[in-house]
């Protein structure tokens, strides 16, 4: 596959036009996607040369250069099972309308592509895109078309998707002003130091690291530091196990919000592989994912209010099972809204 690039290319970066001109392409097979660090990769190996020639990801494009993209890179087993995985992908639709998707997102599948994730795996935008393929120009991100707000990989449900780019905006903007509300269930270690409570810590990036994210006071100098709000509420506690169902409201929406908070209070959300204590993970050594699950978005949208929410996947609700002491409640849908009202 060649490119030449087009004039309003001119002086932008090679790896970020190239994920534009691949977008959509006709000769790109359907659903075949690549996140940018997928494709600076492909460019220093030389999958994809510059002019005839290897070159570097940023390097600024003329006028009329010439792209070349080996038809190698889409045509593995890894991308074709990644481009299979999304195309069958069942998506929880929980609401469907001209200007906006609801998802009941599962665990284990990440919102968008991930640098370094593996090549067979597929993101939730992949597999949305397959089934509403106008969403990909919405948005102002080609790795993220339509989306408003996000969900960690292994936390599961509410997700918001826009289908229009007047949709996008609007919901982006409520958003930006916290007129959109979220409410999360989480099992937690230990017992939190009150029934109820606000968590305010400002949020920083952990030095040398991408991902992680610690709790910092507010004094000091640090331009990465962020305010971040928590509230939350216990709703049960499990004396016999140790462990804590809590739902949280974040009023900020920093990375990692809700994990980071709750870790700073000495009550790691179970099976946080970032956050987790050492006491927690020896008392619960085999949860193999976080359970946070996003339970409820309300969000005003062209004058309307909506409201939505997710039931429970089974593996949070069968460890809830499995902890209840009592045995006495049902930890349906239904049971959690008597149990927080």
């Amino acid at each position: 596959m060649t490119f030449f690039v087009p004039r309003k290319y001119v002086d932008k970066r090679l790896d970020l036009a190239l994920a534009s001109l691949l977008q959509g392409h006709p000769d790109m097979p359907e659903g075949a996607r690549f996140s940018r660090s997928e494709l600076k990769k492909l460019i220093l190996s030389g999958d994809i040369l510059l002019n005839g020639k290897r070159a570097n990801p940023e390097t600024k494009l003329f006028y009329k250069d010439k792209i070349t993209v080996s038809e190698a890179i889409w045509n593995s087993e890894a991308v074709e099972k990644r481009t299979l995985g999304a195309r069958r992908y069942t998506l929880g639709v929980l609401e469907e309308n001209k200007d906006f998707l609801v998802l009941n997102k599962e665990s284990g599948i990440s919102v968008h592509p991930k640098a370094g994730r593996k090549s067979s795996d597929f993101s939730l935008i992949e597999a949305i895109l397959f089934r509403y393929p106008e969403i990909k120009d919405v948005g102002e991100d080609e790795e993220r078309p339509g989306i408003v707000h996000r969900l960690d990989r292994e936390t599961s449900g509410v997700l918001v998707v826009a289908r229009t780019e007047k949709a996008f905006q609007a919901l982006k903007q409520a958003f930006q002003e916290r007129q959109a509300e979220k409410t999360y269930l989480a099992l937690v270690y230990g017992k939190m130091p009150q029934e109820a409570g606000i968590i305010d810590l400002p949020l920083t990036r952990k030095k040398g690291t991408l991902k992680r994210r610690i709790a910092r006071a507010r004094d000091g100098e640090d331009p990465q530091r962020r305010e971040a709000v928590t509230e939350y509420r216990v709703l049960a506690h499990f004396p016999g196990s140790g462990a804590s169902l809590v739902e949280f409201s974040p009023k900020t929406g920093r990375m990692h919000q809700i994990r980071v908070h709750a870790a700073a209070l000495g009550n790691p959300v179970l099976g946080d592989k970032l956050y987790a204590s050492k006491a927690s993970r020896a008392a619960f050594p085999d949860i193999p994912r976080h359970m946070l699950h996003a339970e409820s978005l309300s969000f005003p949208l062209f004058g309307q209010k909506y409201v939505f929410s997710a039931p429970l996947p089974e593996d949070f609700r069968g460890l809830l099972e499995d902890i209840d002491e009592t045995g006495g409640f049902r930890y349906d849908n239904g049971a959690l809204k008597s149990l927080s009202s």
